[in-house]
C-alpha cells in the first residue's frame, strides 16, 4: 500500500487507523511535541494553507543560458 501525503496508517492501544483518522493523530502528535504555542501556530498554519492551495510545480533543470564568467 502506497501512503501519499494525505494518507496515514496508525496503531494506537491495539487499535489500527488508516486515511485521514491516522494523518490527524499523527499531526496531533507531531503539534503536541512542539516547544511553544508560537511553533505550533506557525505549523497549524503552514498545514491550513497547504490544504487550501495546491502546491506548485517547479521545474528544476539547466539554466537557459550560460552563466557568465565573474570579471
Amino acid at each position: 500500500m502506497a501512503l501519499g501525503p494525505h494518507d496515514g496508517l496508525a496503531r494506537r492501544h491495539g487499535r489500527t487507523l488508516t486515511g485521514r483518522p491516522a494523518t490527524l493523530l499523527l499531526r496531533a502528535h507531531h503539534l503536541s511535541r512542539l516547544p511553544t504555542a508560537r511553533h505550533r501556530g506557525r505549523v497549524l498554519t503552514e498545514w491550513a494553507l497547504a490544504a487550501l492551495f495546491p502546491r506548485e510545480d517547479v521545474a528544476l533543470g539547466a539554466p537557459a543560458t550560460e552563466p557568465r564568467e565573474p570579471p
